[in-house]
């Protein structure tokens, strides 16, 4: 799971708990953007395993072009945006 939502996305690391073993990354502040990139990597680099990114939209604005990446090379990736209208 990659984690940009900054503030939108507060409930979901305690809705996770007990699940299946997984791996959050996530940023504590300051980048902004990274988000959808970072899923693309973790999608290449483990092709076992579904991909969920939880975006917000002013995170995802700077970084929309991935999307496009995402679906030319068919990588098992979620994107969940968050429309908060605001960057954090």
């Amino acid at each position: 799971m990659v984690d940009e939502s900054v503030t939108s996305g507060r409930g979901f690391s305690p809705a996770t708990k007990g699940a299946a073993r997984h791996t959050w990354l996530n940023n504590c502040v300051g980048s902004i953007g990274y988000g959808m990139p970072l899923a693309i990597g973790c999608a290449i680099a483990c092709l076992d395993r579904k991909v969920l990114g939880l975006i917000g939209d002013g995170s995802a604005m700077y970084t929309v072009q991935a999307l496009w990446t995402m679906a030319r090379e068919a990588l098992d990736i979620t994107v969940l945006i968050f429309a908060n209208q605001s960057k954090t």
